[in-house]
């Protein structure tokens, strides 16, 4: 090859190389400070969200994807929830309307229900959770992170709507550990009931509990794997825990029509 036939092919390379990314940006764990990294964009241009998931089964919620951010929209609740969420080091759009902007990936998230725990640490984000339920929290990880401290127990606090500080459930004002849940975090993961108690400012809305079906309910794993971007994550596990249920559907019809029960 000629000189510059070498450098086009290095300057095409290169244009190529800028433009398609391998997968969405995510988190990840310095394991010398046990701290969360955050996932944030060295640049805003292209498609930064090359991993997305496609909501099915008549989920309640949707999921819109632009080149630097989505728009999650809760459509269970009334009036609906809308959560414009922006790739961390990129600007927010203009001229989108919402109720809460959220900067993607989450680092610091608080559950309040045990209904979502699962999903969080499926896709590998269980170090991202600040505060948990610790009422009802069965995770014997989540159980060993808040014994340590890692993690706060969101049971002890109560927001106050008038002061927007939380306090203890008497109405004090928290101190030590708790009082990390008066600092700066990115949500509250939170389902209906939990929002008309709490009335938390970063709250977001998510109302599997409401679906009628098993496949529907499972879809809000991607609901919550958007705020993480580990769509690929829960494409993946979605699937698979799909085929397994059919799997075994299968095989305990064939074991009932085998005994002579009801196949």
């Amino acid at each position: 090859l000629s000189k510059m036939g070498s450098t086009l092919i290095a300057l095409l390379a290169f244009i190529c190389t800028a433009q398609i990314q391998a997968g969405n940006i995510l988190n990840n764990d310095d394991t010398a400070t046990g701290n969360i990294v955050s996932g944030s964009a060295t640049a805003c241009n292209g498609d930064l969200f090359p991993d997305k998931a496609i909501v099915g089964f008549g989920a309640k919620f949707s999921i819109s994807y632009y080149n630097s951010y989505k728009i999650l929209i809760n459509t269970q609740v009334t009036p609906n929830k809308k959560y414009l969420l922006v790739q961390r080091g990129c600007p927010a759009p203009t001229g989108v309307d919402a109720d809460l902007t959220i900067e993607v990936p989450v680092t610091k998230a608080v559950a309040a229900s045990s209904t979502f725990l699962r999903w969080v640490e499926l896709i590998g984000e269980r170090d991202s959770l600040i505060g948990v339920n610790g009422v009802f929290s069965t995770s014997p990880c989540l159980n060993k992170r808040v014994a340590s401290g890692q993690t706060q127990d969101y049971s002890l606090v109560s927001y106050n709507t008038a002061t927007k500080q939380y306090t203890t459930k008497e109405g004090s004002a928290l101190t030590g550990a708790l009082s990390v849940f008066n600092s700066k975090f990115d949500v509250v993961l939170s389902d209906p009931w939990a929002v008309e108690a709490g009335k938390e400012p970063n709250a977001v809305v998510i109302s599997s509990d409401f679906e009628t079906t098993w496949q529907a309910n499972s879809e809000w794993g991607k609901f919550v794997a958007a705020l993480f971007n580990r769509e690929a994550s829960v494409n993946a596990l979605v699937t698979t825990s799909r085929y397994n249920w059919v799997c075994a559907s299968k095989a305990a019809a064939a074991a009932a029509a085998a005994a002579g029960g009801v196949g």
